[in-house]
């Protein structure tokens, strides 16, 4: 990290009793402040200095029973008058006589009850002219450097516009290019579906004649029998049925005028029998 983004300075709270005065706030973080912070404070016409040792963050967290990089980090945001989440910090300076003064930086969570991080006292500058100069000279270079990188983000955002105007008017080629192949696509398998189409109906057409020709022929040529199963046979695989039993065949009239005769046959010979015929004897043709 560059150390003009290290150094941050933030306007805070002074506690002067009846006076009402600007106080100001310089913090120099060490290593991201896990090694300590550097502090400055001035009013325009004195300062007062200090710092936060990495022996005194450790102290804090033992007696908060915090985590360390969770109490730097709230720390760091309390020096620096930034926020975390719903969670806002507030310092305090109030001075201890004529030649110190003590820092107390507080959290202050959504309940707006103040909960003390840790307070560490600062011994006042004897030249505040000097200490004045630098401070400004350092708002200046954070300042240019502010400026630099803005006008690199500028120039990003320029080139990042004019690329994505590029990419929108090659889209804009690729998707007019697609429809037109999908266009392509679409007639020529439309008209290889049709030509398909006219294929099978000109085939149908044709085939159609010659198979109920074929079908009238083969009534034609089956011999008329009484069971037309028969001649399907040798086409199906299923079982033939028997054929039916053949009813004993009607009396005829003939037949009835056969019986009747001999019936009348029967009585005569009846008859016959009831009357014996007279046998001639061998002797009468002697005499």
């Amino acid at each position: 990290m560059n150390e003009v983004e290290n150094v941050t300075l933030s306007e805070i709270i002074c506690d002067t009793g009846s006076e009402n005065r600007q106080i100001f706030l310089q913090t120099k973080r060490q290593n991201d402040g896990d090694e300590g912070f550097d502090l400055l404070v001035l009013d325009g016409s004195c300062a007062w200095e200090g710092q936060i040792s990495e022996e005194a963050l450790d102290r804090n967290c033992e007696a908060l029973k915090m985590d360390f990089n969770t109490y730097v980090k709230e720390t760091a945001a309390a020096l620096t008058k930034s926020s975390v989440s719903d969670v806002s910090f507030e310092c305090v300076f109030k001075p201890l006589g004529a030649s110190s003064g003590r820092l107390t930086w507080k959290k202050v969570p959504a309940q707006s009850i103040k909960f003390n991080l840790g307070s560490v006292d600062l011994k006042k500058v004897t030249n505040t002219r000097e200490t004045l100069t630098s401070v400004l000279s350092q708002c200046i270079s954070s300042t240019h450097a502010l400026q630099t990188q803005i006008v690199s983000l500028q120039s990003l955002n320029e080139r990042l516009t004019h690329e994505r105007q590029n990419a929108l008017k090659r889209l804009d080629k690729c998707v007019t290019a697609k429809d037109e192949l999908e266009k392509d696509l679409y007639s020529k398998f439309v008209a290889v579906l049709n030509s398909k189409k006219e294929k099978i109906l000109e085939l149908e057409a044709n085939q159609m004649p010659q198979e109920v020709e074929g079908a009238i022929n083969f009534l034609y040529i089956v011999p008329q029998t009484k069971d037309l199963c028969a001649v399907y046979d040798n086409d199906t695989d299923e079982e033939a049925s028997p054929p039916p039993r053949k009813k004993p065949a009607g009396k005829t009239t003939r037949n009835l005028q056969l019986e009747s005769s001999l019936n009348l046959g029967d009585d005569d010979e009846d008859e016959a029998q009831q009357t014996p015929v007279p046998r001639r004897s061998v002797f009468d043709s002697s005499s």
